[in-house]
Formats: C-alpha cells, sequence, structure tokens
C-alpha cells in the first residue's frame, strides 16, 4: 500500500479519500479487496471517499507488472496546496484523517499477511463480486451508445466494441479472482456472465438496425498495422520512462511519461512477447479511443536505448 498526501484537514473541500487502484495489465484483488474495507470502514466514521483507475507516480509502480507487486495508493487530500511545500507542517495533520488511514492499512496489510486458505478463497470472492460488476459496467456503456446510434457503420463499430470490451473485461476481472485463489466454479459462472452481456449487446444491435431499417450490422474490421505487428517491445528497466537524461530539444514531442498517462500504460502492456499492435489494442481498451504515434514513439524509445525490439514470430 502505497501511502501518499493521507491525513489532511477533514473539513476541506478535497480531503476525501481517494483510492488508486493497480494497472489494467496487473489486475488484482487487492483492489477489490482495499474497496471492501473502505465499504466497510469509511461510513462509520462518516468519511467521503471514492477511487480512481490507476495513476502511477514513484510511490507506486510497485504494481509495475515487470516488478509485479499488487500496489494499492490512497490520496486523502489537503484542502490547500501543502504537499511537498513550506506549508506542510503537523498543523495540517488531522488526527481522524491520521486513525483512517492506520485503521485501514492496518486491516488491510494484517489481512493479507495472515490469509490461510479460506481467506483466500474469501478474497477471490471479493474479486469475483467485483468482477460481475465491472462487466455488467462495460457493456452498460455500449448499450447507451446503441440506443442513440443513427448509423450502420456507428453500429458495426460499437458491435466490435461491444464484443472485445466484454472479452477484455473477463479477462481482467479472472485474472484478478485467480490472484487470490483458483475460483474454478467462480471463473466458469464469470464466463456465462460475459457470454449473457454479449447476447445482450448484439440483441440491442440488432434491434436498432430494425428501427433504423439497415438490415443485418456486421462487426467492424479495423486495418492492420502490419508495422506495429512486425515490433515486439522488449523493456530493459523497471517502473516509468522519465527522459530525465534526454535533453527537451532531444525529445521529438514525445511526452516524458513520469506519471501516468497513456504511453506508461502502453509500456506496461510490453511483456516482450505482444507485439505493438496487441500493446495498442490493450492500451485503448484500458484508456479509451486515442490518436497517438504508438510506433514512432517506441522507435524513439529503442533509437535512445530504453528499450529493446525483439523479432516477432
Amino acid at each position: 500500500m502505497c501511502i501518499d498526501s493521507p491525513a489532511g484537514l477533514q473539513n476541506l473541500a478535497g480531503t476525501e479519500y481517494t483510492w488508486i487502484l493497480n494497472p489494467h495489465s496487473a489486475r488484482s484483488f487487492a483492489d477489490a479487496l482495499v474497496l471492501r474495507l473502505a465499504q466497510e470502514y469509511y461510513p462509520s466514521v462518516g468519511r467521503p471517499w471514492h477511487s480512481m483507475e490507476h495513476r502511477s507516480s514513484t510511490d507506486n509502480y510497485l504494481g509495475d507488472p515487470s516488478i509485479g507487486i499488487p500496489t494499492v495508493a490512497q490520496h486523502g487530500g489537503y484542502g490547500v496546496l501543502a504537499h511537498h511545500n513550506s506549508a506542510d507542517t503537523p498543523a495540517t495533520v488531522d488526527p481522524k484523517s491520521l486513525r483512517d488511514m492506520m485503521v485501514m492499512n492496518a486491516a488491510y496489510t494484517y489481512f493479507i499477511a495472515s490469509a490461510g486458505p479460506s481467506e483466500k478463497r474469501w478474497m477471490a470472492e471479493v474479486a469475483l463480486t467485483r468482477g460481475y460488476q465491472q462487466m455488467a459496467a462495460a457493456a452498460d456503456k455500449i448499450l447507451d451508445q446503441i440506443a442513440v446510434a443513427d448509423s450502420a457503420d456507428r453500429l458495426s463499430r460499437l458491435l466490435r466494441q461491444g464484443r472485445e470490451r466484454v472479452a477484455y473485461s473477463l479477462n481482467m476481472e479472472s485474472q484478478a479472482v485467480k490472484s487470490a485463489f483458483d475460483l474454478r466454479d467462480g471463473l466458469a459462472g464469470l464466463s456465462a456472465f460475459a457470454k449473457q452481456q454479449t447476447d445482450r449487446l448484439e440483441q440491442s444491435i440488432r434491434d436498432r438496425a430494425a428501427v433504423l431499417g439497415l438490415g443485418a450490422i456486421q462487426a467492424y474490421v479495423p486495418p492492420r498495422n502490419i508495422e506495429a505487428e512486425k515490433i515486439v517491445v522488449r523493456r530493459k528497466r523497471m517502473g516509468t520512462i522519465t527522459l530525465d537524461n534526454l535533453a527537451r530539444e532531444q525529445r521529438e514531442n514525445f511526452p516524458a511519461a513520469s506519471f501516468w498517462s497513456l504511453p506508461v500504460s502502453a509500456l506496461y502492456w510490453c511483456d516482450g512477447k505482444r507485439n505493438l499492435a496487441e500493446v495498442m489494442r490493450l492500451t485503448e481498451l484500458e484508456m479509451g479511443p486515442q490518436q497517438f504515434d504508438f510506433v514512432g514513439y517506441f522507435k524513439f524509445l529503442q533509437k535512445h536505448g530504453y528499450v529493446d525490439f525483439v523479432s516477432a514470430n
């Protein structure tokens, strides 16, 4: 657990707790566990809280899949901008916030450290429950768009997106469950639920097409990126690539990925086996559609020795 800015004054705006989860490329039961603990604890003390998808920094990058230590991060906010400056004094620390931080940290750490088979199975069940929720939410986002689609091309693209997003969610949530316990019956049920969601999407596409008088809709097939298919990126170091040792004029307008961003997500998906076309697909499933020169960026990294390219067979 990464602890950063956890003890701001609770009576100031912006001090609610935010739980930052693991990157999709390293999905873990730890996400579901900490959210379950938060659901149990924070209402008892009247503390607002929420969660957000992964946002990497130099503090919580142990969640990088090349390291493999699932890491959740808590951010308590501070109301006034006191972090890392002279206003960051003991006077701005709230004892109630310290209490909340210690309770969550102790419960999370002790439970995992002392977990036996029964506790591991329970954590897998918690991850499974969240998996159902995540998959239903993924399907719902596509269903909302189908309802207002007005062309065959739009429905064709939504059909492909819907199938891909449900399959992606199934893979991610299955990984989270298995990271705690091999819950075979539960995973079979999750797979069946994924099929139900895909069937919902496909039926909705057919119904919308009928309303618009469009006939049968075929899933959109995107053009292949032949160059990206030939590149497999092998990482040479753990963590993000900050470009700190490269002068700004040498960066070719590519971003320094010190903190969470599109390049960091793509970097984390590079495992030395996936080709860059697959990395691009997974990155967009995690981050949404992008206008980014993935091939140019990784060629830039390779030219400056940050990554290696290996042959794609």
